[in-house]
């Protein structure tokens, strides 16, 4: 389903809001509910329990498998499901609210804040399923008759035999990944000691703990250090890449980028690992660990993606005919919309990794992410059109959903207070002036511009410049929440915050709504922040 226009249909915007929640209450739920601790205990209640992230990641991997299989026929399923005249829709929504509502409580005693693994019985954890199999039903049944839902199982059986097959795949890679992990550590700890060879003397190994160091620092290669993650998020990013592009790119020969890019990335992830050390053991310990161990990762991660992109474009693109047109379409917008993201990123993941705890830097990312959007800046002209009350409206209930969804303070906060607090007062008012800079204009323009003005349309149509702004489909508005959920500390309200720029953008199909509904909430935290010490926002 498309919607050309800013404004989207009743139907349509029960069937969004009614996505919103159900999105808002699994993501609330994975952050309020814990798994137990049950070591030493057997049977199948602790093995179900002890399943649960495992079982998250296989629905996770079914939902984004079926985004991509049903991508083009989204329309005439949404179609298929909005014929609803004269159902009755709002008893199972109340069915829902109240199934949802007795879940809570009951999952609550052994998977609240203070589990109680002694209450995880057998008729508890029927109890726990059942509730949450209704929760789940009732709500399909809000947004359309069964009839319909089984009118496109029927029609979508292969589709939906794909995303099942994927969600087995993502647990049996679960399972693979925790037996071949200790040998991939003792290759990257063998690789490691070879880097190390060249240019210190002292290196001290224990093979059996898969420990490594120099002089006074060493580390531990731990299941995530032994390379696995980044190998799995650079399939998933080479995977979804390769969709997107598939009008421009060569096949069979494209798909080389895989395996190139899970060995550049394990490569890349021994590197790190040697650095780290190199870091740790020459100039500060606390920068090694709090700082580049941290970031150091996502740095691969982003140079070895652009990397794939490059040598994509390079050497993989198909340039005769249509197709040669097709990818150079839209290039003249796509650089100026992406720049100051990437500029941001780089910066904030170079500050980061730099620092131990206290990002002293900052102010330097915000000049670098304002130089180059001052660089473009005839390219926005176009952007700023008029003042939408609204959009203020959207971003003032981002900032309440972002003060309630917000995880406790961690550490992060009163490290941050106390930091500013020991420094000269015109350096901690200047730093604080460059944050709520950052905080207020830079970072909401370059985020705006790289997911509302960029991404939202490509998910749409590959020659996204021909795509209106606020032309809606769920693939779009979906993925482009998500991700930008997932680039923000706390992914879960970064997501609804993310739907809730979408919303500006949709209202009247206007970039500069997005960006002013982000400009709020974002002054908002800036204000909480500072009239009343909540240090966790920023922490």
């Amino acid at each position: 389903m498309v919607a050309s226009g800013p404004f989207i249909s009743m139907p349509h915007s029960r069937w969004l809001a009614l996505s919103v929640l159900l999105a808002a209450e699994l993501l609330v739920g994975v952050n309020l509910l814990t798994v137990p601790d049950l070591s030493g205990q057997t049977g199948l209640v602790a093995m179900a329990i002890a399943s649960a992230a495992q079982s998250f990641k296989v629905a996770v991997a079914f939902a984004a498998t079926c985004l991509l299989v049903f991508s083009r026929r989204l329309g005439a399923i949404t179609q298929t499901l909005g014929d609803q005249a004269g159902y009755r829709w709002w008893p199972w929504l109340a069915a829902h609210a109240l199934a949802c509502g007795v879940f809570l409580l009951v999952a609550w005693p052994v998977l609240g804040p203070a589990p109680d693994a002694a209450l995880a019985t057998a008729p508890w954890l029927l109890a726990t399923l059942g509730l949450g199999a209704a929760t789940l039903v009732f709500l399909l049944l809000a947004a359309s008759p069964a009839r319909r839902w089984l009118q496109i199982a029927r029609q979508e059986k292969l589709g939906l035999a794909v995303a099942v097959a994927a969600g087995v795949l993502a647990w049996l890679g679960g399972l693979l990944a925790q037996q071949v992990w200790l040998p991939l550590a003792k290759m990257t700890l063998w690789c490691t000691r070879q880097l190390l060879g060249l240019f210190f003397a002292d290196i001290y190994v224990d093979n059996e703990l898969t420990i490594i160091g120099v002089a006074d620092f060493a580390v531990q290669i731990a299941p995530e250090c032994s390379g696995y993650e980044g190998m799995t998020l650079i399939t998933a990013f080479a995977a979804v890449y390769l969709w997107l592009f598939r009008a421009d790119l060569r096949f069979p020969r494209a798909l080389l980028l895989i395996p190139v890019g899970i060995i550049v990335i394990w490569l890349a992830n021994v590197l790190r690992v040697t650095v780290l050390i190199a870091i740790g053991a020459l100039y500060s310990p606390d920068i090694a660990v709090t700082g580049f161990h941290s970031q150091a990762g996502w740095i691969s991660f982003s140079l070895v993606a652009l990397g794939m992109i490059a040598l994509s474009h390079r050497h993989l693109l198909a340039v005769d005919g249509h197709q040669g047109a097709s990818a150079a379409a839209g290039s003249g917008l796509a650089l100026p919309l992406l720049a100051p993201m990437l500029a941001l990123l780089a910066s904030s993941i170079l500050i980061a990794a730099l620092s131990s705890g206290f990002a002293a830097l900052y102010p330097l990312g915000v000049v670098v992410t304002a130089a180059v959007l001052w660089h473009f800046r005839g390219q926005y002209r176009g952007f700023a059109r008029g003042l939408s009350w609204q959009a203020i409206g959207i971003g003032v209930l981002v900032f309440v959903l972002w003060i309630a969804l917000a995880p406790p303070d961690d550490g992060g906060g009163a490290m941050l207070e106390m930091t500013l607090t020991g420094l000269p007062a015109w350096q901690a008012a200047l730093w604080l002036g460059f944050r709520v800079v950052g905080s207020v204009l830079t970072v909401p323009i370059a985020e705006e511009l790289a997911f509302r003005g960029y991404l939202i349309r490509k998910l749409v149509a590959s020659d996204f410049e021909n795509v209106p702004p606020g032309t809606f489909t769920w693939l779009s508005f979906l993925v482009s929440s998500l991700l930008f959920g997932v680039l923000h500390n706390s992914w879960v309200a970064g997501t609804l915050a993310g739907a809730g720029f979408a919303l500006a953008l949709y209202h009247r199909g206007r970039v500069v709504d997005a960006i002013v509904a982000h400009m709020t909430s974002n002054a908002l935290v800036a204000a909480a922040v500072l009239a009343f010490g909540q240090w966790r926002l920023w922490g």
